[in-house]
């Protein structure tokens, strides 16, 4: 498991979020997506390591992207 959140980039306190399938961001019904299902969809993975805060967040629909940390897809 990676120790820095791929969101905002703080270490400690990571967890996993999970989607089903990448299937499920694609078509989700929003017109626009979130800065973490984005990220998601561009490294094409159905996991993301991310701090609770993050994390915590991304569950309540509060995410708002702004610590968004760059780093490379692929």
């Amino acid at each position: 498991m990676k120790d820095t959140c791929e969101l905002c980039g703080s270490s400690g306190n990571i967890e996993m979020h999970h989607v089903k399938k990448l299937k499920d961001l694609e078509s989700n019904g929003r017109k626009e997506k979130p800065e973490w299902m984005k990220r998601m969809m561009a490294m094409k993975r159905k996991t993301l390591a991310v701090c609770l805060e993050c994390h915590t967040n991304i569950h309540s629909s509060k995410y708002d992207g702004k610590r968004f940390v760059s780093a490379n897809v692929g």
